[in-house]
């Protein structure tokens, strides 16, 4: 007897394939939509990722949403499976009418199992009416799921505790001048930004005497005055300096040392860039989280003002992370009124660290991880 495995597959592969993975079958039948807006493009992506055969894993083009063409064609697959085989379904994706031709078909076949798969990792034996938690997929195969790959990002345990000291000499220079440092560090000119991409050093320095001065990437000096004649000089050297100083690298890493306390984060990467087609584009995410459930895309910047920044947020978390997939927004300070509508808006969790402990993230983090997007 062989254990033969149908499962319906429309816009997400996430929940296809993990349930492929867990029960572990001879052999798969991976119901899809053919044409220009079917779902044959993620049936052919759950395909290769499969460990069986080639000729053990066969896509079936069914129509979406025409009852009899649908029940026929499931007819069709009904008499080339063996009535000695045990049989599994997965009806969490493709389309309603898939799954009733299906239910209508095999409810009364012996060995048969009907399966849904929710959000939460949770397995539901529509049978026994009996859950199984699923251990989550590793981050390059949640990605590469919806057909992408990140080509560069940083591993938050490749930092270091000179990592840390710099990241306390940059909060303590943007307090003492944060003008100055905004301007030199965080907001940087067009020309500073392209010289900072194309040079492996240099310096940046304002009206009012002001100075960066950098060496890729582990050298930073500071030269900051303040009216009062105040001065400081920091001189700053660790594996990752540059990067934390400029574009708010800073912010994203002490966010990041936050995240890793949580109890919940397995794995966690900053910088994430994935590349559009043909290379030319590029996005990326400031952290993304592994808590063995689902992943955690977080976005950070001090604050927001627009809700720009949140709808480019929303459509790389939705292009990259599947409609399981948590966003969060963490800012130093409270968004306005626009921005904090928008992330409700976009289903995007929000919270800011001012006058909040790392108590509060971490019980806000338990809080949104439970919960099913829209």
């Amino acid at each position: 007897m062989s254990h033969i495995h149908i499962a319906l597959v429309g816009n997400e592969t996430y929940p296809v394939y993990s349930v492929i993975q867990f029960l572990n079958p001879d052999k798969v039948f991976l119901i899809c939509s053919d044409g220009p807006t079917g779902s044959i493009k993620e049936a052919n992506t759950v395909s290769k990722k499969i460990s069986l055969p080639g000729e053990q894993v066969e896509l079936f083009p069914v129509a979406p949403a025409d009852f009899d063409i649908i029940y026929h064609r499931i007819d069709e697959l009904k008499n080339r499976i063996d009535t000695n085989d045990y049989l599994t379904i997965n009806i969490t994706g493709g389309t309603k009418f898939w799954a009733l031709a299906l239910y209508k078909a095999f409810v009364s076949r012996p060995d048969t199992q009907f399966y849904l798969f929710n959000q939460n990792n949770t397995l539901w034996n529509l049978e026994t009416n009996k859950s199984t938690p699923i251990a989550g997929l590793g981050l390059d195969t949640i990605i590469s799921l919806y057909g992408n790959d990140t080509t560069t990002f940083k591993n938050f345990r490749d930092y270091t505790e000179e990592d840390e000291k710099v990241l306390v000499e940059l909060e303590k220079a943007r307090s003492f001048n944060y003008k100055a440092f905004n301007q030199l560090a965080a907001t940087l000119s067009k020309e500073n930004a392209e010289e900072l991409k194309s040079r492996p050093s240099g310096m940046f320095t304002d009206t009012a005497g002001n100075a960066i001065m950098w060496v890729k990437p582990d050298k930073v000096v500071l030269t900051f005055k303040k009216t009062d004649g105040q001065m400081l000089n920091s001189q700053l050297s660790s594996p990752h300096a540059v990067s934390l100083t400029f574009n708010s690298g800073w912010f994203e890493f002490k966010v990041a040392k936050l995240l890793s306390g949580w109890s919940k984060a397995k794995e966690m990467r900053l910088n994430c860039i994935f590349p559009l087609k043909g290379g030319l584009l590029k996005n990326e995410v400031d952290i993304i989280i592994n808590t063995d459930v689902k992943p955690v895309f977080v976005e950070c910047k001090t604050s927001v003002h627009t809700a720009t920044d949140i709808d480019k947020f929303a459509t790389v978390v939705s292009n990259y992370g599947g409609a399981a997939c948590k966003a969060v927004f963490i800012t130093d300070q409270p968004m306005k009124d626009l921005p904090a509508t928008k992330c409700k808006e976009s289903d995007i969790a929000a919270f800011a660290l001012e006058n909040k402990t790392v108590e509060d993230l971490y019980r806000f983090l338990d809080s949104i991880l439970l919960e099913s997007n829209k």
